[in-house]
């Protein structure tokens, strides 16, 4: 620890007063960072010029970051999010599956777009 940490926490009593006393003044990052990934989730747009497979795959990471930031959604959503997220050579597909009885989860619909992809 620095000179200047350790003068600020001698006179605390106990590790744990010393551990709540940082988290107050560095653990207000984690609002910002919800945000940051839930932004970066809602701002994905796939686009025509680049594989669509590859781009699938940046959704999946961005929905596991939003995921692992505490946030929950269920598979559905996921799935339907990326659906309004498909490039515009993709609009004739996504209406077909948009018109469908059954929900898809978010692996369902990957597994079909797959399929098309190759």
């Amino acid at each position: 620890m620095s000179n200047s940490l350790f003068d600020l926490f001698i006179n605390k009593k106990s590790a744990k007063i010393i551990w709540e006393t940082l988290e107050k003044k560095y653990g207000a990052d984690d609002a910002g960072k919800k945000k940051y990934v839930a932004g970066n989730w809602l701002w994905f747009q796939m686009v025509d010029d680049k594989p669509i497979m590859e781009q699938v795959h940046v959704y999946e990471n961005l929905v596991t970051e939003v995921l692992n930031e505490g946030m929950e959604m269920c598979e559905i959503l996921q799935a339907n999010v990326l659906l309004e997220k498909f490039p515009p050579l993709w609009n004739d597909y996504r209406n077909q599956l948009k018109h469908k009885k059954r929900d898809l989860s978010l692996q369902e619909l990957i597994s079909h777009m797959r399929t098309l992809a190759t």
